[in-house]
C-alpha cells in the first residue's frame, strides 16, 4: 500500500496520455473529411474534457517525479577538469515542420471561419493548452490584432478578434464589389448593394 500514491499519479498520467493521443488520432481522421464544422465542434469538446481532466485530477504535461527525495549538488568538476553547464537552445532556431506549419494555417483559417459564432467560453476553454493558444494567437497575429502576442486570453481578446474578423470579411465584400464594378463598368456601392438585396431574396 505504501506505493499508493504513484500508482494513482501513474493511472491517472497514462489516462490523459490516451486521451491526448486519442485526439490527434481523431483530428487526423476529421481533417480527411469535408465537415469542417466537425472537426473544429468535435476539437473543442476533446479540449474541455482534457481541460475538465486537467482541472480535476491536477495532472499536467510536465509532470515529475514527487516520490523522489534524492538530491545532487550539480557536478562543477571531474578530474581536474570543469564541467560546463549545457547551453539552452534558442528556441527561435527551432524550425518547424512543413507539415505542422500548414496543419497549423489551416486550423487558423477553421477558427476564423467559425468564431463568429463561437461562445466566448467555449473558446477560452477549448484554445487554453499552449498548442491550442497558438492558434487563437496565431489569427489575431493574421487580423493584426494589437498585442496579440502578449494579451492574455480573455472576453476583451476575443472580442478583438472577433471583430476584426467581421471587419476584415466587410473590407473583402467592399474590395470585390468594386472589383466587379470596374470590370461592368458600374457603380460599386450599387454592385454591393444589389448583391445583398439577392442574399436577401434567397
Amino acid at each position: 500500500m505504501e506505493h499508493q500514491p504513484s500508482l494513482t499519479i501513474d493511472a491517472t498520467r497514462h489516462a490523459l496520455d490516451i486521451l491526448l493521443n486519442a485526439r490527434v488520432k481523431i483530428l487526423e481522421l476529421l481533417q480527411q473529411t469535408p465537415y469542417t464544422n466537425l472537426q473544429v465542434s468535435v476539437e473543442n469538446n476533446i479540449n474541455q474534457l482534457i481541460n475538465f481532466f486537467r482541472h480535476t485530477t491536477g495532472t499536467s504535461f510536465d509532470t515529475t517525479e514527487v516520490n523522489s527525495t534524492a538530491f545532487f549538488e550539480p557536478l562543477n568538476s571531474f578530474m581536474g577538469e570543469p564541467v560546463h553547464a549545457p547551453t539552452a537552445i534558442d528556441i527561435t532556431l527551432l524550425t518547424p515542420s512543413i507539415e505542422d506549419t500548414e496543419l497549423l494555417k489551416q486550423k487558423i483559417l477553421q477558427l476564423e471561419a467559425s468564431i463568429e459564432t463561437l461562445d466566448n467560453d467555449v473558446i477560452i476553454n477549448s484554445y487554453a493548452l499552449p498548442e491550442d493558444e497558438l492558434i487563437l494567437r496565431g489569427l489575431a497575429k493574421k487580423l493584426a490584432v494589437t498585442d496579440y502576442e502578449s494579451r492574455s486570453i480573455d472576453y476583451d481578446f476575443i472580442n478583438a478578434i472577433r471583430l476584426s474578423v467581421t471587419e476584415h470579411k466587410s473590407i473583402e465584400q467592399n474590395v470585390e464589389a468594386i472589383s466587379e464594378a470596374v470590370e461592368n463598368n458600374s457603380d460599386p456601392i450599387k454592385t454591393n448593394n444589389s448583391k445583398a438585396k439577392k442574399k436577401l431574396n434567397k
